[in-house]
This record gives structure tokens, C-alpha cells and sequence, in this order.
């Protein structure tokens, strides 16, 4: 698991929600327009119960497909990370399938 100490508001607002917990999977997304910067902070829950949520895992891996992000699973992580990516590419083969039945079929 990568620490990262950064001083934001949002993070604040987030901790002061009893969001962002020590242990929970926290995805961080830096979006910026011409004038501002924001952090957009999507707590996912306890790490370890993330990995036995199969409707969670589904989502993620269809938001994945979608996104064309099936590259960031083949990165070769250890630990918790590569237990996370091996489960979303497990999610992930049934849209490939089902994406490759339908261009088959046309």
C-alpha cells in the first residue's frame, strides 16, 4: 500500500466525515480547469472487504473496460494492489467476451 501525506481541504472534509480512514481504499483524482484545481476523493470502504465485494468489483471493472483502462491491470503489482488488479481483471474478461460476442455477431 502507497502513503501519501497531502494538505487539502477536501481531504479534511472528507476525514471530518469519517471518510478516508486509515485502511479504506481511497481513490484520488486530480481534475483542473483554466482557473482551479480540484481533488476528487471516492473512498471505496475497507481495502481488505473491497476485495470480497463482487458487485463493487463488477462495477469497477465495467467502468474500466469503458474507459479502456485494461493496461493499469497488467503493471505487475504485489501485495494488496495486485490482489485488487487481479480481481477487476477477473470482472473485467466477462465485458471482454460479451463486447467481442457482439462484434461477432454484426
Amino acid at each position: 500500500m502507497h502513503t501519501c501525506c497531502l494538505r487539502d481541504s477536501s481531504i479534511s472534509a472528507q476525514r471530518a466525515a469519517g471518510k478516508a480512514r486509515p485502511g479504506n481504499f481511497v481513490v484520488l483524482t486530480n481534475t483542473s480547469t483554466s482557473k482551479r484545481a480540484t481533488l476528487e476523493i471516492e473512498d471505496l470502504g475497507q481495502a481488505d472487504a473491497l476485495l470480497a465485494n463482487r458487485e463493487l468489483l463488477r462495477k469497477i471493472a465495467i467502468r474500466y473496460s469503458r474507459e479502456g483502462r485494461m493496461a493499469d491491470l497488467s503493471q505487475g503489482w504485489g501485495g494488496w494492489l495486485g490482489r485488487y488488479h487481479v480481481a477487476i481483471h477477473e470482472h473485467i474478461q466477462p465485458q471482454l467476451q460479451n463486447r467481442s460476442r457482439t462484434q461477432t455477431e454484426r
